[in-house]
């Protein structure tokens, strides 16, 4: 029965494989930036696409594309940096804490583990390609229902879907970086619950930064 879990386990937050596997190299540090600012701002970019891109000339329409390629960038570097240097440093502090004392750190840290800052910044990467499609399909409800269409039970079931995503993104980034770390389980836990706060922080702080400095500076790109 345990083996069955942890199979389930391992097919639902990724393939500890996956995470032991990962690199240093950067190139694919900075595919993943650009794809996890994307994926942060192709909700806005809907919500606005009228305004900034119909009706456009040639000239506005450029402007309006390259302010939002550097709006994707720089959002994709905070997002990234802010979320992983905290955790990075997070596990760190608890490493060079317990390795005081060998049998604790034998108990919670079996060995140093292959963790990096990059690596860790990959694994948020890579936490968002599996919930993806459930963003895209949970907006499109959002975009196509209208204010009174949406009964008590569309919002019940769009805030189900929320809770899903939530618990399936911090449990992957979780999983990763206490795989890369070589953690035992009970610091897997205390982990999950550190990044599910600071996700949830962060993800209002980068949303607070697009809608009252990016987005007001696109816009002003529109002319509007």
């Amino acid at each position: 029965m345990l083996k069955i879990l942890m199979k389930l386990i391992d097919v639902l937050l990724l393939p500890k494989k996956l995470f032991a596997n990962l690199s240093d190299k950067k190139w694919t540090l900075y595919l993943g930036i650009f794809f996890v600012g994307a994926v942060d701002i192709y909700v806005y970019i809907y919500e606005n696409y009228k305004v900034l891109f119909l009706d456009k000339s040639t000239a506005g329409l450029i402007s309006v594309l390259a302010a939002a390629l550097i709006m994707l960038v720089v959002v994709g570097v905070l997002d990234v940096f802010l979320f992983s240097y905290p955790i990075y440093d997070f596990c760190e502090f608890l490493k060079k804490k317990f390795s005081k004392d060998d049998s604790e750190r034998d108990g919670i840290f079996p060995d140093s583990g292959n963790a990096s800052v990059i690596k860790v910044m990959k694994v948020y990467i890579i936490a968002h390609i599996p919930i993806l499609p459930l963003g895209l399909f949970s907006n499109y409800i959002y975009f196509k229902i209208s204010p009174e269409e949406l009964t008590p039970m569309i919002i019940m079931f769009l805030i189900i879907i929320y809770g899903i995503i939530q618990i399936w993104f911090n449990g992957i980034i979780a999983y990763g970086v206490s795989t890369m770390y070589n953690a035992r389980f009970d610091f897997s836990i205390v982990l999950f619950l550190t990044i599910f706060v600071w996700s949830y922080l962060e993800g209002i702080a980068i949303e607070y930064i697009i809608n009252n400095w990016l987005l007001k500076l696109i816009l002003q790109f529109s002319g509007v």
